[in-house]
């Protein structure tokens, strides 16, 4: 368990068994290809702002070591010092923290890497389906049938991320794992294609402004690693141990 002081609660590592999980070719549709995942465990919430901020306090957007070549340029060239309008669509301390691109999401997993001396990153596609959905190729992380009620999205009419234990008990994934779908997009570590100077990076689980088919266990995105939009965050796994 990660110390409190290095991130606040809440946080919980959710261990995820070995098993299979099919992913569609893109965004929903196309061909399917079956793939093995190992054991891991992932982060059971997305993290926080008040967890975030630990990283801001820590000099996340000042170390270089916690970022790649291109996203150090980033930081330099915009002069980036927190996330895209920080806290302001996103403002309570347990919402999820959004206007991240992947490069800081992944800058993020490095500090905690170092600060926790544990090996830590963000999910591949197949392991964030994989925590969603089980064994039994579920539509949604509760199971195949559409409740509004269940998770943030267009249909809540909320338009903005709500604290990440919201819908605790109502959208649990089958090992879990809460708010994998709607309130926010999550990057994963997985590149789509290079495309132009940025590459594209896949992202998972809708946000509170997208319709429910975005927030389907099966459902595909990626948007270019340095876009910064309002609702884009990210959760954490680890390897096994």
């Amino acid at each position: 368990m990660i110390p409190s002081d290095i991130l606040p609660e809440p946080f919980y590592w959710i261990a995820i068994p070995a098993g299979q999980v099919t992913l569609k070719e893109w965004r929903g549709g196309g061909e399917e290809r079956t793939v093995d995942v190992s054991a891991f465990q992932i982060a059971q919430y997305p993290i926080t702002n008040t967890q975030y901020a630990q990283f801001i306090k820590a000099g996340g957007y000042t170390t270089q070591s916690y970022w790649t070549d291109d996203g150090w340029k980033l930081l330099q060239k915009h002069k980036w010092t927190a996330p895209h309008n920080w806290r302001e669509q996103s403002p309570c301390d347990d919402c999820p923290a959004v206007g991240l691109s992947w490069y800081e999401a992944m800058a993020f997993c490095m500090w905690l890497s170092e600060t926790s001396s544990e090996t830590i990153t963000l999910p591949t596609e197949a392991q964030w389906q994989r925590a969603a959905q089980g064994d039994d190729g579920r539509d949604y992380p509760w199971g195949n049938e559409y409740d509004k009620e269940n998770f943030n999205h267009f249909d809540s009419q909320i338009r903005k991320p709500t604290p990440v234990q919201k819908y605790a008990g109502r959208n649990n994934s089958p090992y879990g794992v809460i708010d994998m779908a709607g309130n926010c997009w999550e990057w994963c570590l997985d590149k789509w294609e290079p495309v132009g100077k940025h590459e594209q990076r896949a992202l998972r689980g809708g946000s509170s402004i997208n319709t429910r088919r975005f927030s389907q266990t099966h459902w595909r995105n990626a948007l270019f690693s340095d876009e910064r939009f309002l609702d884009l965050s990210l959760r954490v796994v680890r390897t096994m141990p």
